[in-house]
C-alpha cells in the first residue's frame, strides 16, 4: 500500500478523506456519508463529484474545518424513532 506524503501545514481533507471526491445532498449541499448515497430530503440517488473543500486535491490547510455532514440512514432512523415517541 502506497502512503501519501502530506506537506507540512496541511491535513487530509475532512470531507472526502483524501479521495478528492465526495457526495453532496442535491437539496442542502451537505456532505453525505454512510453506505446509502441518497439525499435525506428528496431521496434522490446521488453520485460522487469533485470535493469543493479541497478542490479535488485531497488535502487542505491544517486550519480548514470540514463541511456539514449528513448520514441519511441515521436521519431516517431518527424520524422513525420520533414517530413512536408521540
Amino acid at each position: 500500500m502506497i502512503q501519501k506524503t502530506i506537506p507540512e501545514g496541511y491535513q487530509e481533507c475532512p470531507d472526502c478523506h483524501g479521495k478528492g471526491e465526495c457526495v453532496r445532498s442535491c437539496c442542502s449541499g451537505d456532505i453525505i456519508v454512510g453506505d446509502i448515497l441518497i439525499c435525506p430530503q428528496c431521496y434522490e440517488h446521488l453520485g460522487e463529484d469533485i470535493c469543493e473543500l479541497c478542490e479535488g486535491k485531497g488535502i487542505v490547510s491544517i486550519y480548514e474545518e470540514g463541511s456539514n455532514r449528513v448520514d441519511p440512514q441515521m436521519q431516517a432512523e431518527m424520524r422513525c424513532d420520533s414517530q413512536f415517541d408521540r
